[in-house]
């Protein structure tokens, strides 16, 4: 028993160097200066059914904040004001399910969401413009994007 500890502890460290964890994602943000017009912006990472997540609306999902349920994986604010920001987290990735990743921006000029549907990968990077997620290429986001879509 004692010799499996350390191989565990060495697959951990392993897997955390490279940025893989199996059953989790690392998602980094980068988001601009001034974001959200310097003001605080709420961030959501849901377990969510495809489905679900085309049908939702911005009101819906905004209602989460305040009032979360059993979906929510992660919720935090971002705050860029006066730099840039870098933020790093490891999310627990549901068995079957989607993840859905959300940034209410008070006034949402493009992209707020965007959905990562099993296998999901184990690492992934999402750049903010100030009002919406930068697009990485042209397949990158689904068309319902737009608030109230």
């Amino acid at each position: 028993m004692s010799r499996m500890i350390p191989s565990i502890s060495l697959f951990a460290l392993l897997s955390t160097i490279s940025g893989c964890l199996p059953g989790y994602l690392r998602m980094d943000i980068r988001a601009p200066k001034g974001l959200n017009d310097s003001t605080p912006l709420h961030f959501l990472v849901r377990e969510v059914d495809t489905q679900q997540y085309r049908t939702e609306s911005y009101d819906s999902v905004a209602m989460l904040v305040a009032q979360r349920d059993a979906s929510v994986l992660r919720a935090k604010v971002l705050y860029a004001k006066n730099k840039s920001i870098t933020e790093r987290m490891w999310i627990k990735t549901p068995g079957k399910k989607a993840v859905a990743v959300y940034f209410l921006f008070t006034r949402p000029q493009g992209p707020w969401k965007m959905l990562f549907e099993p296998s999901i990968p184990y690492t992934t990077t999402i750049e903010l413009d100030t009002h919406s997620i930068k697009p990485k290429s042209q397949g990158d986001l689904t068309t319902s994007e737009a608030p109230g879509g």
